[in-house]
């Protein structure tokens, strides 16, 4: 299992008003340059293995459907943010959910 890595401590951009007592638009200024990406939107991807996943079983998923994984609990998965590795999970069964924890940052 791989060790977590904390993530840096950034501060949440600063909201100013708008420069007109009328103007409906909101100024954003990030305090780092990194927190201007907070809101770009992004691909999460988890892969899990299924167990005899065909195109049929594909073809016939519906809402509720359940699929059979190879995925043992606590096993760490990869994760990717627009197809790159940014990390592992750890499947979870938490009451009557299924729910992944980050288990490490890569």
């Amino acid at each position: 299992m791989t060790s977590a890595t904390p993530l840096p401590n950034l501060a949440p951009p600063e909201i100013l008003p708008a420069a007109g007592p009328h103007t409906p638009r909101i100024e954003v200024v990030a305090s780092e340059p990194l927190a201007r990406a907070f809101g770009l939107p992004c691909t999460l991807t988890l892969e899990v293995p299924a167990v005899r996943f065909t195109v049929g079983t594909l073809l016939a998923l519906e809402v509720g459907s359940i699929i059979e994984t190879a995925a043992q609990q606590n096993e760490d998965l990869p994760l990717s943010v627009n197809g790159q590795l940014v990390g592992v999970v750890e499947i979870e069964v938490v009451g009557d959910n299924l729910a992944v924890r980050l288990a490490g940052v890569a």
